[in-house]
């Protein structure tokens, strides 16, 4: 089962491009622990920012289509990841950015 349609694939592979980056980054700024929560939370606020912006892009480029009197392409428009409007992953990101660096400040797991 596919559990994404249009652009719903770009919220993985975007959240995930800035986990490697921000999290590592804030570690070697902040140290251990709070570098980690620090970086969690930049990567969520980062990557809903970009989720936000691409399909708001889509969006565009679908209505540009439509008034043109053309059909969209699969891949053009917003689209949903885990059944979930692509829009809403950019609120939804930061959240859970939030939650995690929760769990990484009480020491969940440990």
């Amino acid at each position: 089962m596919i559990i994404w349609s249009g652009m719903g694939k770009i919220v993985p592979a975007i959240a995930i491009i800035f986990m490697f980056i921000c999290v590592p980054l804030g570690m070697w700024m902040l140290g251990e622990r709070t570098g980690a929560a620090a970086g969690v939370i930049a990567a969520g606020v980062l990557s809903g920012l970009l989720v936000w912006l691409a399909a708001k892009g889509g969006e565009k480029q679908a209505a540009a289509l439509i008034a043109a009197g053309q059909e969209v392409p699969e891949g053009q428009h917003p689209g949903t990841f885990f059944f979930i409007p692509t829009k809403t992953w950019a609120f939804l990101l930061p959240a859970v950015g939030v939650v995690l660096a929760f769990l990484t400040m009480s020491g969940a797991g440990q």
